[in-house]
């Protein structure tokens, strides 16, 4: 008997976690779960590209300064007779110059990456969200489900149940009473009701031999 009694637990634990690995709303809303973390992912992948943006604005900005800083130092040098000084400041400038140069192709790409990965942010974001609403749906079907399953099992717990069986025996049987109780009826309404015509025929059947007997007199 305790034996019997620990398998069904045992039995009754699988059971319960099969229903739970197989549960559809947990499914759901474990993807869900993961779909939201691959969105924080995908938006700190976005705040990453636009800070990274902004660190070779800055550069590029820097740059562009000094390239003007320098040529305008290079100026006033050679206004001033100081040729060395002018190349140094050249040189320099020339050094800003290329420095633009790469900048400028590296924010452009990383402008254009920008873009990209906020497009696909949007849609990721548009993903998740209709996959929220249609959870919302889905949780009034699994519920409406769960409803039903729920009846259904009450309805054969009762169909089931030893009381529910002695109710139907004792409707059983007072339908039978209720039958017997008809026909009893019926019967001794009907037996009266013969005894009064058989006594209605025999009144017509004197009146008519007191009719013969008329005629045969006559």
């Amino acid at each position: 008997m305790v034996l019997r009694r620990i398998r069904n637990m045992v039995v009754a634990t699988v059971n319960d976690n099969l229903d739970k690995m197989e549960n559809p709303l947990v499914m759901i809303n474990q993807y869900l779960r993961d779909m939201e973390e691959e969105l924080s992912k995908a938006r700190h992948a976005v705040a990453q590209q636009e800070a990274i943006k902004a660190d070779f604005e800055r550069r590029l900005t820097h740059s562009q300064k000094m390239k003007k800083k320098r040529y305008d130092q290079a100026q006033i040098a050679v206004n001033s007779g100081e040729e060395d000084l002018a190349r140094k400041a050249l040189m320099e400038m020339k050094q800003h110059e290329e420095k633009v140069l790469q900048y400028e192709e590296i924010y452009e790409q990383s402008v254009a990456q920008l873009v990209e990965l906020k497009e696909q942010l949007g849609k990721l974001e548009e993903r998740i969200q209709a996959l929220r609403d249609k959870r919302h749906t889905l949780v009034a079907r699994a519920n409406v489900v769960k409803a039903k399953e729920h009846m259904n099992a009450s309805i054969n717990r009762i169909d089931s149940n030893s009381s529910y069986r002695e109710f139907q025996r004792l409707e059983a049987r007072i339908m039978d009473m209720e039958t017997k109780a008809n026909v009893y009826t019926a019967y001794n309404f009907g037996g009266e009701q013969t005894a009064f015509t058989k006594l209605e025929h025999e009144e017509d059947v004197e009146k008519e031999l007191q009719k013969l007997k008329e005629v045969q007199k006559a």
